[in-house]
């Protein structure tokens, strides 16, 4: 798997994609909870 992402650019573009949006997904996620416990802290 490694090896086939190390080798496709297309492959690594999509896999740094994926990790960007689940990244922001994840931030987006968390962050209201974090801003109402800095609000409320």
């Amino acid at each position: 798997m490694l090896e086939v992402i190390s080798k496709d650019a297309t492959a690594r573009r999509f896999a740094y994609v994926v990790v960007v949006l689940s990244f922001i997904f994840g931030m987006s996620w968390v962050l209201p909870d974090l801003i109402n416990a800095i609000r409320w802290w």
